[in-house]
């Protein structure tokens, strides 16, 4: 079994949390969060655990952008 985290490997590490939980319309802080998370070698896996988080910026997409991914995923699971 393999200690690692995908979460080491993340940019957001290294920056403020904050920058992720922006307040709505908030375009600059959308904008700083989108640019950090296009330069991380762990985007993917980001919004895959990110997937149900109605609150943050995970993998650069916001909420709306993960929702219907989540959907189309359930769906090709035949859960939804």
């Amino acid at each position: 079994m393999s200690d690692y985290d995908w979460r080491d490997d993340a940019k957001c590490t290294e920056v403020s949390p904050d920058i992720f939980f922006p307040d709505r319309g908030d375009m600059w802080k959308i904008a700083l969060a989108k640019q950090i998370c296009a330069g991380c070698p762990v985007a993917a896996e980001c919004i895959a655990d990110g997937e149900s988080d109605e609150w943050s910026i995970r993998g650069g997409l916001v909420a709306s952008q993960r929702k219907p991914m989540r959907a189309a995923r359930l769906r090709a699971e035949g859960v939804a």
